[in-house]
């Protein structure tokens, strides 16, 4: 407890101090291989999506949707849906071209393309992913890819002051037995 705190706390005072959400990024691979997809930041404990960056089919997938297909992780399960539905997204920030499932040519404009992730089937099944083109026309509307992913908790590195600090570590301990001291 803070000296602040115990001060109020002695005067009868008293006040909720909420404990900082641990925030964490993920790694999410094409399912049973080593193929990285992209990567997302959400709270290690589940929650939505802050950020996410992923690369399919020439494009890349960085503006994260909004209402009922805003995504979030679900920390139990290690699978993204969307906060009111089944389907969590995120959209294309540069326009690409690309082809749908049956080879026919599609630029897809900003934002036109989506990559959603849902959870498992269920019986043990992975959780899948789907790119599609969703443009204003929904007629025009066509998928063009998909598959199954897993998440993984990205590791971290070792800060690079870490390793100086080792290094400068090493250097006194190797002086110091140089001098005998």
């Amino acid at each position: 407890m803070h000296i602040f705190q115990s001060a109020l706390a002695g005067l009868g005072l008293a006040f909720a101090v909420a404990a900082p959400v641990q925030s964490a990024t993920f790694q999410v691979f094409e399912s049973g291989s080593a193929t990285l997809l992209g990567t997302f930041e959400a709270p290690q404990a589940g929650g939505a999506l802050t950020a996410a960056a992923f690369v399919l089919e020439g494009g890349t997938f960085d503006a994260l949707l909004g209402g009922a297909e805003a995504p979030v992780y679900d920390a139990g399960n290690g699978w993204v849906t969307g906060a009111g539905g089944p389907f969590g997204g995120i959209a294309n920030s540069l326009a690409f071209n690309t082809a749908d499932l049956f080879a026919n040519p599609i630029t897809c404009g900003i934002g036109e393309c989506v990559f959603s992730m849902t959870s498992s089937g269920g019986g043990g099944a992975p959780a899948e992913w789907y790119l599609d083109y969703l443009p204003a026309n929904p007629a025009d509307a066509a998928p063009i890819d998909f598959g199954f992913y897993d998440v993984q908790l990205a590791p971290v590195p070792l800060p690079a002051t870490a390793l100086l600090l080792l290094a400068a570590l090493g250097g006194g301990l190797v002086v110091s037995r140089r001098r005998g001291i």
